[in-house]
């Protein structure tokens, strides 16, 4: 997933928000919320949903998901800090 570039850093405030703006709740939302925005995004969002049509949209997919996949491992372990 795309913890690769965040797993060795301390987080801050700038990125945990930004991480659940990207998955689109609150920073008060518990892990059954997360789980559930973050497969609903992946659903949406998934490449080979646009694999038969303009491959400018792939990669627009591809960005998409990278993106869902850092914010959701930067909340995974934001949250797993917290317990």
């Amino acid at each position: 997933r795309g913890g690769a570039r965040t797993r060795n850093r301390t987080l801050n405030q700038t990125q945990i928000n930004n991480a659940y703006n990207i998955l689109g709740i609150s920073p008060m939302a518990n892990w059954n919320e997360i789980r559930g925005a973050y497969l609903r995004e992946v659903r949406a969002h998934h490449p080979d949903q646009f694999m038969n049509t303009d491959p400018a949209m792939v990669a627009e997919a591809n960005r998409r998901m990278q993106e869902i996949n850092i914010a959701y491992d930067i909340i995974r372990r934001n949250f797993e800090a917290a317990a």
